[in-house]
């Protein structure tokens, strides 16, 4: 039987390791055939150095031996290697409030559920356009450097001995050197009259008077659950931004630098019968860090409209 191989360095991968050896120098007169890495209760054989050693469980530390095989049998193990902790990267963070301030964003967020087995060393928030970042070792990171009135979008990574995850969702934010805006919103479908069983298009207008920006401002228009087939587009107004359409109720984050706004286009059908009248409502919120001074204009009602189903042709 051969001798027992020299160990070398194992390193750590993802649920896995690569052990490193040498060749023993006395092959007991006959050729090696093989070799077999252990590492904890996993291993695998291969021709020569080093070994991947498979189906580890990431964070739990492990040693490894070598053994070298002939025609003859196994030789000895070699000496027991370097402690090794499979790992891979850390899964993205979940992402907070962004609170905006001068030039700058404080940007909350919740370590990730899955460390990948090592330690997180640190996390960087990263803001676009840009980008701009931010390292630290724990939630809230404040990102400075950013120009006021402009829209970011940003994420955060967390970082361990095994590389970068990926990034979080993101969140908008407006930097200003103002925290009071005056948020306001407007709805109608231009008359006191609806169709029963046709749709209806109702237009909600929302603008941002300043002085400060809005972001992720929260819409929302819940229907009657006399109303269905609804939709609806949007589309952002001197520099406001949304997404581009929906169906449902709307619950919709809208962004409005100072002087902006966003305008809805919602499409719903009102039940034939009964002919009761018909109101809805759509409100505007702003998001924590951010004062409105005008309240009382971030609600706005339509009707109560007549219900009717006689119409040209309806004889």
């Amino acid at each position: 039987m051969p001798d027992a191989p020299t160990i070398g360095t194992a390193t750590s991968g993802n649920t896995q390791v690569s052990v490193a050896f040498t060749a023993p120098a006395n092959n007991g007169g006959s050729a090696i055939t093989g070799y077999t890495a252990t590492c904890g209760a996993q291993s695998q054989s291969g021709a020569t150095s080093p070994i991947v050693v498979t189906g580890l469980t990431n964070g739990v530390a492990v040693t490894c031996t070598v053994i070298a095989t002939n025609i003859i049998g196994n030789s000895a193990p070699s000496a027991a290697s370097n402690s090794v902790t499979p790992a891979t990267v850390p899964d993205a963070p979940t992402i907070g409030a962004a609170t905006p301030g001068n030039t700058q964003a404080s940007i909350a967020f919740t370590a990730p559920i899955q460390n990948g087995g090592s330690a997180i060393t640190g996390y960087t928030v990263s803001c676009v356009p840009g980008p701009v970042t931010v390292s630290g070792p724990a939630s809230p990171l404040t990102v400075t450097g950013l120009t006021n009135g402009v829209i970011y979008a940003c994420s955060v990574t967390a970082t361990n001995g095994a590389g970068t995850g990926p990034a979080s969702a993101s969140v908008h934010v407006i930097a200003d050197a103002s925290s009071t805006t005056d948020l306001s919103i407007t709805k109608t479908n231009s008359s006191g009259f609806v169709t029963g069983g046709a749709p209806t298009l109702y237009v909600i207008t929302v603008n941002n008077s300043g002085p400060a920006g809005v972001a992720s401002a929260r819409v929302v228009d819940t229907l009657d659950p006399i109303f269905s087939l609804a939709s609806w587009t949007c589309t952002g107004l001197s520099g406001g931004q949304c997404a581009a359409s929906g169906s449902g109720n709307i619950d919709a984050l809208v962004d409005l630098p100072s002087g902006s706004g966003a305008r809805f286009q919602l499409t719903a059908t009102v039940t034939a019968l009964p002919e009761t009248p018909v109101a809805n409502v759509a409100t505007v919120s702003v998001p924590a860090g951010i004062t409105d001074s005008n309240p009382a204009n971030n609600v706005a009602t339509d009707g109560p409209d007549i219900v009717g189903i006689f119409r040209d042709g309806f004889e």
